[in-house]
């Protein structure tokens, strides 16, 4: 309801950073992403954990459309009774010497412009009865309020706060308007602005309907909450991103959340944790003693892992996805094969489910010294895969005998 303090935000993020990433005897642990990435939405290529600014100023916006939405709600007649006035043409009133949360909600409005969004260019109206549109204020004829685009007859209308309905009587097959003015247009500049003005609100249908408020920027035109917070979302974008596609709801999120950071070679690989200043003495992967741990080497590259992809693709029926050269061509692998998109689902499921069990046994062998074999890492592939598809989709028929044989066709649309 009120616009937060920059403060009482930070505040809150920083909350959320340590929750995310952790804290240990006081410190932090390493943040492996910007924390701008992590809150940016996954079609921008970040982890959709959302930004808590950009969603408060969203709310705010809310209630700008309300008020346009709902003229005749007791509390839309009650701030309009305290902050309006005929000598204001804003969209929505606001009374400076009248403190309080509307004034909180009208200050939206600068930072929103400050962002590149205009809430005066986004709120839009598809004319129904015109009862809840400014005939001269809002923008429902053109791409400019009536009161910009003419402003010689906005100087001698009569009521400059006139809603479209008091202007116009709808008949069978037409509409008819009658403008007041304190005195007829005497000047050249004004019958040509008189002329403009009828020849374009007559191609503008007024019905029985309610006038409906929505959001230019939005796909449908329809406003909402989301709408607002996405296009600020893309506001903060500078440059342009690739989306992460291959999110998938059949995988818990936090094998989801190990793909991705594996993708942009963000994981405690042991380059990884040099680069960011950790004195390690042995660099070498802990499975095959032979190269430097990078993402791609503990992935694609170690032999351990290249014995595991052969051994998953033989399980899969499908070509080798062994010999692919970092993690992210690995994963797109699943969608350059041919089948149904739940068939190619649960590929990616099954990949994902191999991703983060060379990880597991990665980290047996590190700490524990236990280095699992071929065999063990695939049945627990295997294991893991079966069971996020049964819980997490709606395919029926999936059974644990098939499985093993990954004889599922049938049963996948």
């Amino acid at each position: 309801m009120f616009l937060a303090p920059k403060k009482v935000i930070k505040a809150l993020e920083a909350i959320r950073r340590d929750f995310i990433w952790g804290r240990k005897a006081g410190k932090h642990k390493i943040r492996w992403i910007a924390w701008s990435q992590m809150t940016r939405d996954r079609a921008l290529g970040g982890m959709g954990l959302g930004n808590l600014r950009n969603t408060n100023l969203a709310f705010m916006t809310k209630w700008w459309w309300k008020y346009k939405a709902k003229p005749k709600e007791l509390w839309t007649r009650v701030i309009k009774a305290i902050h309006d006035n005929n000598r204001s043409y804003k969209l929505i009133p606001s009374n400076k010497k009248v403190a309080g949360v509307w004034k909180d909600i009208t200050k939206a409005g600068k930072e929103l412009e400050s962002m590149g969004v205009s809430i005066t260019d986004e709120l839009t109206v598809e004319v129904g009865n015109g009862k809840a549109i400014k005939f001269w204020l809002d923008r429902w004829s053109g791409d400019r309020s009536l009161k910009d685009a003419y402003p010689g007859i906005f100087k001698i209308a009569e009521n400059k706060h006139a809603m479209v309905a008091d202007y116009v009587t709808v008949l069978q097959n037409e509409n008819q308007w009658f403008i007041t003015c304190t005195r007829p247009p005497n000047t050249d500049e004004e019958w040509s602005q008189w002329a403009n003005l009828l020849q374009q609100i007559n191609g503008t249908r007024v019905s029985g309907k309610e006038d409906r408020w929505g959001w230019k920027s939005d796909s449908k035109g329809i406003f909402s909450v989301a709408a607002v917070r996405n296009q600020l979302n893309k506001a903060e974008v500078n440059q342009e991103v690739e989306e992460w596609k291959l999110w998938n709801k059949w995988v818990p999120p936090k094998a989801n959340y190990f793909s991705w950071r594996a993708a942009l070679e963000k994981i405690s690989v042991k380059r990884e944790l040099v680069r960011r200043g950790m004195n390690i003495s042995n660099v070498l992967c802990p499975r095959c003693g032979v190269s430097e741990e990078t993402v791609d080497h503990l992935i694609c590259e170690c032999r351990v892992s290249q014995r595991i992809w052969v051994e998953v693709s033989k399980w899969l029926k499908v070509p080798s996805i062994s010999g692919r050269r970092n993690c992210k061509e690995l994963m797109e692998h699943c969608y350059t094969l041919k089948g149904s998109g739940d068939w190619r689902k649960i590929i990616n499921v099954v990949i994902q489910a191999a991703l983060w069990n060379i990880w597991k046994s990665r980290n047996d062998k590190e700490f524990e010294g236990h280095l699992r074999n071929e065999k063990e890492i695939l049945d627990n592939i295997m294991e893991d895969s079966f069971i996020w598809v049964k819980t997490r989709s709606k395919i029926q028929g999936i059974v644990w005998e098939r499985w093993l044989d990954f004889n599922i066709r049938d049963v996948v649309s």
